[in-house]
């Protein structure tokens, strides 16, 4: 089980706009100048609280099946650093 460690994602950039009632005439004029289709995915504030958390929840888990992955090639290569996690030789 010869794994390399993954690499980080290199996201890509997005820009939040952020629509409010005193500036939505703004937002859209804009984007109309930029040729841009004027249509938004909005969220509430609930909403974003709710996508903040389920990335959170993303992220742990991605975290924890690291860890499992590499508890498991620590087992069947050894850990160099900690010799009691080596499997005796046959």
């Amino acid at each position: 089980m010869n794994l390399d460690a993954s690499k980080p994602l290199s996201m890509e950039k997005l820009d939040w706009i952020i629509i409010t009632e005193e500036n939505y005439k703004e937002v859209f004029d804009k984007l109309r100048k930029q040729n841009k289709s004027a249509v938004l995915f909005g969220l509430t504030d609930d909403g974003y609280e709710t996508l903040s958390l389920n990335f959170a929840q993303v992220r742990k888990y991605i975290i924890l099946n690291q860890n499992v992955i590499k508890k498991y090639k620590d087992y069947y290569e050894g850990n160099k650093d900690d010799k009691s996690t080596q499997k005796p030789p046959k």
